[in-house]
């Protein structure tokens, strides 16, 4: 093989180890990226859904509790509001979307076990709204025909089943958001160890594509070294007239 031939040869072999070492930090890079992506677009935002739904209906029932005791301070009006708001993030989590009012997007969970306690809590919210409606129907009702309202419509049917529906999707929101973060340290622990394995093969393809580098070079080095070393021995030798000895082709 002629001389710029090895020298070509031996830099374009250096060069596939170089872009395969490449090709492969990015190929286990977007492996680690798509599961970053699918805790931070889809996990992440249903927990948060899930706080958010408890927040906002914790504060409706308290306010709400609170207009029937008489406080004549809070407005209805907030109270529908917020439970909207929950029965939002809830239908959000189901089915996905997108609240132009506080910029959360919320993308639908594909899992069967969150999907099917979601649909329960979808529907004790919406009972829980409808007897809400009732409770405050009645509250009005009664205000009109007495003047002491801080027992109205307590202990009855409406009642319990207001405070049962509540107390069950609260219930429910709580174990599934609790579902949903043992789901995210599941994942973020499989993210951990994907970045640990991608380090480890990355570490190795690299010593590998290195030593065989060196390797490489040394075999082109010797192959170009020693025929120039053959041909300045000749030509000293020729220079010394001594023609008894013949180049090595």
């Amino acid at each position: 093989m002629k001389l710029q031939a090895k020298i070509i040869s031996g830099f374009m072999i250096v060069a596939l180890l170089t872009a395969f070492s490449g090709f492969m930090g990015i190929f286990f890079s977007n492996i680690i990226g798509k599961e970053g992506l699918e805790i931070g677009i889809k996990d992440a935002p249903i927990s948060n859904a899930l706080m958010e739904l408890q927040l906002t209906a914790v504060t409706a029932h308290l306010y709400f509790n609170m207009i029937l005791a008489g406080d004549t301070n809070e407005d209805i009006e907030n109270v529908w509001e917020l439970l909207g708001e929950t029965l939002w993030f809830a239908n959000a989590i189901h089915y996905g979307g997108e609240n132009e009012h506080n910029s959360v997007k919320i993308v639908a969970t594909d899992d069967p076990e969150i999907r099917t306690q979601i649909t329960e809590i979808i529907k004790n919210i919406e009972i829980f709204i409808d007897i809400a409606h009732i409770r405050y129907n009645n509250f009005k009702e009664l205000q009109d025909n007495s003047n002491d309202i801080t027992t109205l419509g307590a202990g009855s049917e409406t009642d319990v089943v207001f405070h049962t529906s509540f107390d069950a999707f609260m219930v429910q929101a709580f174990e599934l958001e609790g579902i949903v973060k043992q789901s995210i340290d599941l994942l973020n622990e499989d993210l951990e160890k994907n970045v640990i394995r991608t380090m480890i093969i990355l570490i190795i393809i690299s010593v590998i594509a290195a030593l065989l580098a060196i390797i490489i070079g040394i075999f082109t080095a010797r192959s170009i070294v020693i025929p120039l070393k053959a041909g300045v021995d000749f030509a000293n030798q020729i220079a010394s007239k001594d023609l008894t000895k013949e180049l090595d082709k």
